[in-house]
This record gives C-alpha cells, sequence and structure tokens, in this order.
C-alpha cells in the first residue's frame, strides 16, 4: 500500500529474463481504503495472472499472546480498524494525518543540523520507541530510533547507547517517573514531558505543519505508524480532529521531541547536538 502505481508498473517491467517458472511479484499489505488503487488493479478487476490470498492473525502460528490481545481489542474499541488491520478487509479509516511526511533516506549527519531533539515513550507490550530528529532549513528529519517490545529499562538502556548519546537531552513520557529515574541513574539527560490540556495536538501540529522526512531505513517503526495514521471519521463519514495508528508509540516519542521546538524556554540546554 506504500507503492503508487507507477512504482508498481515499472517494477513489473522490470521482471524480465529466462526462467524456468514464470516471474513472480508478491505484493503485501493491509487493505486500509476501499479508494486505494490496489484494490480497483486487482480486486474490482480480475485478473487471470494474479492470484489472491487473504490472511488474518488467525492464520498466524508465529503471533504472541500481546500482540493478539492488542488486535481483539479492536473489536470493541475501533471496529473499522478491526476490520482491516485483524480481519484484512477493506475499509475507511480516514484521511492522511501526516500529509507534509515523505519517506526518503536522510542526507545529513547529526552534527548538519541546525538543531537535533529526542523522544521516548516508554512501553513493553506496547513498543518501547525512542526518536531522533534533526531541524534543518525549516524542515524535521527522523533520522534515528529504537524501536522494541517486551524489553525491561535495564535491556533497553544496555541497547540505547548506539542510539542515544548520554550528552543529549531525551524528553519522556512524564507519567512514569520511576522509569525515567532509572534513565538517570545510568547517567541519560532524560527529562519528563511538560504536558498540557493541548500539548497531545500541538505536538501532533507540529508535526503535520511542517514538511518531515522520515528515514524509512534508519526509523522503520515510526515510517509504518505514520503510513498508517489517519484522522477518525465520525458516523457521517467526516473526518475528526483524532488521530489513530494501529501503533503510535514512535509518533507519541516524536511528540515528547518537538515539544522542545514548540516551548524552548521548558528545556534544559536547547543547543545539545547528537554525536
Amino acid at each position: 500500500s506504500e507503492l503508487e502505481p507507477d512504482d508498481f508498473r515499472q517494477l513489473n517491467l522490470r521482471l524480465r529474463g529466462q526462467a524456468r517458472q514464470p516471474f513472480q511479484m508478491l505484493l503485501t499489505f493491509n487493505p486500509i481504503s476501499v479508494d486505494h488503487w490496489l484494490k480497483a488493479e486487482f480486486y474490482d478487476n480480475a485478473k487471470p495472472n494474479a492470484s489472491l490470498l487473504q490472511s488474518t492473525y488467525l492464520d498466524n502460528r508465529f503471533i504472541d499472546a500481546a500482540y493478539r490481545g492488542e488486535l481483539e481489542a479492536l473489536r470493541q474499541g475501533d471496529p473499522t480498524m478491526f476490520q482491516v488491520y485483524a480481519l484484512g478487509e477493506w475499509g475507511q479509516l480516514g484521511d492522511k494525518a501526516f500529509p507534509n511526511a515523505r519517506f526518503e533516506r536522510c542526507r545529513y549527519k547529526p552534527e548538519d543540523f541546525d538543531r537535533v531533539v529526542f523522544g521516548m515513550d516508554f512501553g513493553y507490550q506496547h513498543y518501547h520507541a525512542i526518536e531522533g530528529l534533526g531541524l534543518k532549513d525549516g524542515r524535521l528529519y527522523s533520522f534515528r530510533e529504537l524501536y522494541v517490545r517486551e524489553k525491561t529499562n535495564p535491556e533497553i538502556i544496555r541497547a540505547a547507547d548506539q542510539v542515544l548519546p548520554k550528552v543529549q537531552r531525551c524528553t519522556a513520557d512524564s507519567a512514569e517517573p520511576k522509569s525515567i529515574a532509572e534513565w538517570r541513574n545510568a547517567g541519560y539527560r532524560v527529562d519528563g514531558a511538560k504536558k498540557g490540556p493541548d500539548s497531545v495536538e500541538a505536538g501532533f501540529g507540529y508535526l503535520r505543519a511542517r514538511e518531515w522526512i522520515i528515514d524509512p531505513e534508519a526509523c522503520p517503526g515510526l515510517a509504518a505508524e505514520v503510513r498508517g495514521a489517519v484522522y477518525k471519521k465520525d458516523r457521517q463519514g467526516r473526518p475528526t480532529e483524532e488521530i489513530v495508528s494501529f501503533h503510535d508509540d514512535a509518533m507519541a516519542a516524536c511528540r515528547y521531541a518537538v515539544e522542545e521546538l514548540i516551548a524552548p524556554s521548558h528545556a534544559g540546554a536547547v543547543k545539545t547536538r547528537a554525536a
């Protein structure tokens, strides 16, 4: 679902040469929108040389209990997302939440940015996300990530030195002061986010308003979340202000990170740069 029609057709044209068996292309996706070109291309107009296979989480022999629970919780919490992500059926989740986001390799090194900020969202069954963002010439770049599940704080701290320099300030979810204390005891400059009544809207508004380049190789978790993030629709089919995504842990970490850019006076050393 991340390909455009021309991308697919170019790839299809380049499958050539001698082969004992016919060349094959495998496309895997969640059927997010009934308006997507994949539905028109393969479902509405059946092709003789294409086979369609629909599977659900019930077909996955390797799924863990926590992930199964997340999917099944959608049945009551968000039936449309359950329809798409759990049952693999075509749905209509809403309009893209981050229309200015682009997915391409980041050509800058951390020291090239005008500002560098980091954010962290704690998680165990959900993802624990650390996201590094850089500001350059008014554009926002996501260039570094740690995105893991079912790891304790000590395990994540041991893995974090390749992602988060200890000299770099990082804004984390203030709802977990015990976790923040563990990171500080390990030598990291982790501070709690200064949440307010409009902090969620302000953070997402900042990310939405800027040209946001996300490196999909360096930040695959964030790229997947942002690609699937949409505005939820009301019963009349109109977009609301609520952003929904199957996972939003990396997006939350980015929202904490840009708090320093929205209100620099709340931050510590604002000119700290990542190594």
